[in-house]
């Protein structure tokens, strides 16, 4: 498993989590700490980014991730670390939280992802990837079976990066929706700028063209992405409740914060999980709407991430 340390060893400990699954974690992940005073680590999941091999779904559960997460605790020598993760890196940080609340002192959740069946269907709701002259059985119906079936192939043909194509292209552009959104509901003309450019930014990012290399990137994303979403992403009926059960009676404060116009993940499900989290302990967990889609890099997105993050440094001596 590759990761990335950023900041000195005394520095206060954060495990960073990146979305996906399958994306692995880019530098950008690491904006909201201050490298004088924060250590962040920030590990590439199974099979993701610079981990090897790359693109395997063999032995990749959500439960497997979590036991990688521990043992990279225990090989850095961490006693207790905050978790700050964003959509499928919420998913896995409360999981994580769940299993092994000792090690845990405080949670930053960003558009949280429940990997509910629902959430699922609403996400691939528009999509359906161009494969001409494949023909789908009775049970590969849905685009996301058929994009899990044609993602087991390792060749790279005209369909596989067509449709590797589109489905980057669906991302970026649900991605811009929610930011679209934010531009044109921000309250203030000084806030509508950068959010104007973080929309324009994605709408370029979705014509970019895929070459080999980024098709082979891609399939190694979306094979992951496929597997896990399938799946369930490791989820039985009830885990999602129960996993915020146990983080608040661990006593594991909760920030989720969630924008307001995110077209991923919907911001009902930080609304519920917070509900959920203070009914068993009053005041355990915080909600933060913001004025924006689902990236940590939009503008109001990050700037609650790096506030809440910075807000749990203790205080420095005088």
């Amino acid at each position: 498993m590759a990761y990335r340390v950023q900041g000195p060893v005394t520095g206060q400990p954060w495990l960073v989590l990146h979305g996906g699954p399958g994306s692995g974690g880019n530098p950008g992940l690491l904006q909201p700490f201050d490298p004088a005073r924060h250590r962040a680590i920030l590990p590439d999941q199974r099979g993701s980014g610079r981990s090897r091999p790359r693109g395997s779904t063999r032995r990749n559960t959500l439960d497997t991730l979590v036991g990688d997460l521990e043992a990279l605790r225990h090989h850095l020598g961490v006693v207790r670390w905050s978790v700050l993760g964003g959509s499928w890196g919420a998913t896995l940080a409360l999981r994580y939280a769940a299993r092994h609340p000792e090690a845990v002192e405080h949670l930053v959740l960003r558009g949280t992802f429940d990997a509910q069946p629902r959430t699922v269907q609403r996400l691939f709701r528009r999509f359906a990837p161009p494969a001409p002259g494949f023909q789908a059985s009775p049970r590969h119906r849905t685009p996301l079976h058929r994009l899990s079936q044609l993602l087991q192939h390792g060749t790279m043909s005209v369909t596989h990066r067509r449709t590797l194509t589109q489905w980057n292209r669906m991302e970026a552009l649900t991605a811009a929706h929610g930011a679209r959104r934010a531009w044109r509901h921000s309250p203030t003309a000084a806030a509508r700028a950068p959010q104007h450019r973080h929309w324009a930014g994605l709408q370029r990012q979705s014509r970019r063209p895929t070459d080999w290399r980024t098709g082979q990137a891609l399939a190694a994303k979306f094979r992951i992405q496929a597997h896990f979403l399938l799946r369930h992403c490791g989820m039985r009926p009830g885990d999602w409740s129960r996993q915020l059960q146990r983080i608040a009676q661990a006593g594991i404060p909760c920030d989720f914060i969630h924008g307001q116009h995110d077209a991923v993940c919907p911001p009902h499900t930080s609304r519920e999980a917070h509900r959920q989290m203070n009914q068993i302990r009053p005041g355990i967990a915080r909600l933060h709407h913001t004025c924006a889609g689902h990236l940590g890099t939009d503008p109001d997105n990050a700037r609650a991430l790096r506030d809440r993050v910075h807000a749990l440094l203790p205080p420095t001596a005088p």
